[in-house]
């Protein structure tokens, strides 16, 4: 087995677009929304409220031929077509898998809860929560739109023309055409980056340090203001360190030897942990030896006392 595991981490740079990619950002945007809200609807039908018995898929490969059927219904549905086409759709299909993939988790995430829940709660105990009568640990209603029990924790649908703001790629090979690559660098430090669906970008800052085959996933989000920032996810391998393995500790040792390790490594107590606990036996000692009085019902003082002595005769 190996010995190394990833960790990802992100870096987000100003990123300069032209009118044509704006116009493929927005539309691959429309584009997005409307799978979100076919997908979301497909996996509510299939693993909802009416399904909780039904297992959802768990490993990589039934994950993937589920997302695969969302996406074939979705462009028969929606285009009447047959295969997926970027410049019908301008949206990849590999950003859509990659979408798909965080829908996904995130149901799955819902599908926990809704499970839990229907173990959980009675029909009481949903009628509370519908008519809002369930309060949380502050003393707050916890349902003011008087949701149904089974939609706690779920997912919305997108509503007033919402959208997303992000489109992901996957990263390609550098030399696949669309592979990520440094074309050029700019006198004022700024870079031209092509990577996958928009083609060559002008990033706001100099990338020539930037190491291309640590990049896992491109991501370009358009801002509240109309800004865009391009998103780079980096997937970094992890050395483990091998644990030790000890078998067991011997204790309670000769020579103020609190433990000895299976691998021989001995644990001695130092002095100053020996002196104080002698000193605390001392007190114990002392304080056992005293004569505690104690004021009987009918006011007499009686004498209650033991010695240590004594008592363990």
């Amino acid at each position: 087995m190996s010995n190394e595991e990833k960790y990802g981490f992100t870096r987000q740079y100003h990123v300069l677009l032209t009118d044509k990619q704006k116009i493929q950002h927005e539309k691959a945007l429309k584009t997005q929304s409307a799978l979100f809200q076919y997908a979301l609807k497909y996996l509510f039908k299939t693993y909802g409220v009416k399904h909780i018995g039904r297992p959802m898929p768990f490993s990589q490969k039934p994950i993937q031929y589920l997302l695969n059927k969302i996406k074939t219904g979705f462009i028969k549905d929606k285009y009447g077509l047959a295969r997926w086409k970027k410049s019908v759709l301008f949206l990849s299909s590999h950003s859509a898998d990659e979408f798909l993939k965080t829908v996904y988790t995130n149901f799955s995430q819902y599908r926990k809860r809704l499970v839990k829940a229907d173990k959980s709660m009675d029909e009481k105990a949903r009628y509370n929560f519908k008519m809002n009568v369930t309060k949380d640990k502050y003393g707050k209603h916890k349902n003011q739109l008087h949701k149904s029990w089974y939609r706690k924790g779920s997912i919305n649908f997108l509503r007033n023309s919402a959208s997303f703001r992000t489109i992901t790629s996957q990263k390609l090979p550098e030399d696949s055409k669309g592979g990520i690559r440094i074309e050029d660098k700019h006198t004022d430090n700024h870079t031209f980056l092509t990577i996958a669906d928009f083609g060559t970008l002008e990033v706001i800052e100099d990338l020539s340090e930037l190491s291309l085959k640590d990049i896992a996933l491109t991501k370009i989000k358009k801002l509240p203001d109309g800004s865009y920032r391009l998103q780079l996810t980096f997937s970094l391998p992890r050395k483990k360190q091998k644990s030790k393995t000890i078998q067991g500790f011997d204790w309670n040792m000769a020579g103020n030897e609190a433990f000895c390790s299976s691998d021989g490594k001995r644990i001695k107590v130092s002095d100053a942990a020996i002196k104080r606990a002698d000193d605390m036996s001392r007190r114990s000692m002392q304080l056992s030896q005293r004569v505690i009085w104690k004021e009987m019902p009918t006011g007499k003082a009686s004498c209650i006392a033991s010695l240590t002595a004594d008592s363990r005769s």
